[in-house]
């Protein structure tokens, strides 16, 4: 997908992404700028250019502002029938809460799905309550509601703290264990008044089960997590929710591919997209390298926001007047260790060996000699490859993660033999130390991600040794994948609400749902896959209930490693949720005008 804008001077566009449409982009008049490494044109062919890219292309200063034509009218696309009411809640709603939670019963009813893909923090889960609410005293009375495990029962509570269906309704929690799962369902089935809440995991064993609840309205909260069209899971929420309205929560629905909201919205119908042959084939500009597809681009990129606007509802803290904390990043790159860049170097020959014997397998495939051994040869060197992906990022925060799971991994082992015995800790990791001393100096808290359970722990030990030898006693607490839900939410709560534990470190499954207002900083020992994973990070702690006028994330990039590649990917994820998803100046009007008519 190109991405234009206008230069300083107005006289040029400048285009991005022109990487795969070099011939063509010279064919309208495009030049290529060496120094600046971007393509550029001349304002007064837009006209050629609009012809040869329609519909793919992102345009950052809009279309109608480069032509110099008069500014579209997009109120039509926020237009709520004033009919629809929202009922007392025991928490009121901010205008824009209100306007959105009218917005979805209006989708809900005209599309049978809504997608609400409000920026993290905004209040998408008593918009949801609301909608709830309304469809309660309406009649319906067996809601469904899916999300990931941590958020189970801050669900419940919330929604007997923002409205009165806990007064009559039963809210059920599903448990770990088969048998008293069983027994919740069996309650929920003949409960006339009920709102049976599960977690993924609990639902993709139990989806039968589930299914003699005969649910009215669903809920699937965090949807990016079952966004792959062909998973199980995805099929079996499909199944379910099968004609029962539906409201998908995301604050990125659309993660690092377009592909993705297609995902989101078969489950819910089918028929909207087509199948999926006619989605890629309309929406989709694919690639092959390497034994992996992948998106090379998009078209037709007007008419599939267009679809994809009529049921999103999407804001950031720039279309609600409540004030947000503000953000202030500090990227940090910092030079590899000696004993990271020889790590490395080893590293890049291996796969680079990796990459040299799958090409001479793709053209031995094309000759009549290519066996059944030749083809497990190759997903071999395929998952060897995906396996150097976790083996780079260990390299680039700290070597020293392998000496400390070298007896949990074979793979940890071979590098951890590659240290010298002496081996300092990586000038990443004394950084992040050093960070977070100035945060517990001044009397603050702070929240450690990694993508790794292993890195975690690990970091955890050199917080411990490094803050515990002084005269305060800190306690530093986890949250991952390996504490079960009471430890989760009991580490949650001390991090709250206790001076003495300042420090939580948590996996991504930390990234989703939980409210640490009390934190105001967030450190990335590593980045996340996708934009969406990172804007969940910041969300922890960039809430409307923080006491803090701005919070504070520190990246702290290894140079000539895994952490500027991904950096860069990032930011190539953010354009993309904003071509797809994300609203332009007066499209921002239109709403912002649309949310105080209430």
């Amino acid at each position: 997908m190109l991405t234009v804008y206008l230069n300083k001077n107005g006289k040029f566009l400048l285009i991005g992404g022109g990487y795969i449409y070099g011939g063509r982009l010279k064919k309208v008049g495009a030049r290529y700028d060496y120094d600046h490494k971007v393509w550029f044109i001349k304002r007064v062919y837009i006209n050629a250019f609009e012809k040869e890219f329609h519909g793919e292309v992102y345009y950052k200063t809009p279309l109608w502002v480069i032509k110099n034509e008069p500014a579209p009218d997009y109120s039509a696309m926020y237009q709520v029938p004033s009919d629809i009411k929202i009922p007392s809640l025991r928490l009121g709603l901010y205008n824009y809460q209100d306007f959105g939670a009218r917005f979805m019963i209006d989708r809900i009813l005209t599309h049978g799905f809504v997608i609400n893909a409000d920026g993290v923090g905004i209040g998408k889960t008593c918009q949801t309550i609301a909608v709830m609410q309304y469809l309660a005293n309406r009649g319906v009375c067996h809601f469904l509601l899916i999300g990931k495990k941590s958020i189970k029962y801050q669900w419940a509570e919330e929604i007997r703290k923002f409205s009165s269906l806990g007064d009559s309704f039963s809210i059920l929690c599903t448990s770990e264990t088969k048998k008293k799962r069983i027994k919740v369902y069996e309650e929920a089935a003949w409960t006339k008044q009920c709102i049976l809440i599960t977690n993924y995991h609990n639902f993709l064993n139990d989806t039968e089960l589930i299914k003699t609840f005969a649910p009215e309205f669903a809920v699937i909260d965090e949807a990016h997590c079952v966004k792959a069209r062909t998973g199980k899971m995805n099929h079996n929420i499909a199944e379910v929710i099968h004609h029962v309205p539906t409201a998908f929560l995301t604050g990125t629905p659309v993660m690092s591919r377009p592909e993705d909201i297609f995902g989101i919205i078969q489950m819910a119908d089918p028929n909207y997209f087509g199948d999926w042959d006619t989605f890629e084939k309309r929406y989709l500009v694919t690639s092959y390298k390497y034994g992996f597809y992948f998106t090379a681009g998009v078209k037709h990129l007007d008419e599939l926001q267009q679809k994809i606007q009529d049921i999103v509802i999407r804001r950031t803290e720039y279309e609600v007047s409540v004030q947000m904390p503000k953000t202030t990043t500090h990227t940090v790159p910092i030079a590899q260790s000696n004993v990271q860049a020889d790590i490395i170097a080893t590293v890049l020959e291996t796969e680079q060996q990796y990459r040299n014997d799958f090409e001479c397998f793709e053209a031995k495939k094309k000759t009549s000699v290519f066996t059944e051994d030749d083809q497990r040869s190759m997903k071999q060197i395929e998952n060897a490859m995906k396996g150097l992906i976790a083996v780079k990022q260990t390299v680039a925060t700290d070597p020293l993660i392998f000496r400390f799971a070298e007896k949990k991994s074979r793979t940890a082992k071979k590098y951890a033999n590659m240290l010298p015995n002496k081996a300092s800790i990586s000038p990443k990791t004394e950084m992040i130390l050093d960070i977070v001393d100035d945060i517990i100096a001044n009397e603050e808290k702070v929240i450690l991600f990694s993508k790794f359970v292993t890195t975690c722990q690990y970091y955890k030990e050199q917080l411990n040794s490094h803050l515990n030898g002084k005269k305060e006693k800190y306690k530093i607490l986890m949250y991952t994948g390996l504490e079960n839900d009471e430890v989760r939410e009991k580490n949650k709560k001390d991090f709250c609400e206790k001076d003495e534990c300042p420090i939580l470190l948590g996996t991504d499954a930390m990234a989703e749902g939980l409210n640490l207002a009390e934190a105001r900083h967030v450190i990335n020992i590593d980045l996340p896959d996708t934009y969406a994973i990172y804007t969940q990070r910041v969300g922890r702690v960039r809430r409307v209930s923080s006491t803090y006028d701005n919070v504070i994330v520190h990246n702290i990039l290894t140079k000539d490693s895994v952490d500027e590649i991904k950096w860069q990917k990032l930011k190539d994820n953010k354009e993309l949720d904003a071509a797809l998803i994300s609203i332009n100046e007066e499209q921002r009007k239109s709403l912002m005008m649309a949310q105080s008519q209430g």
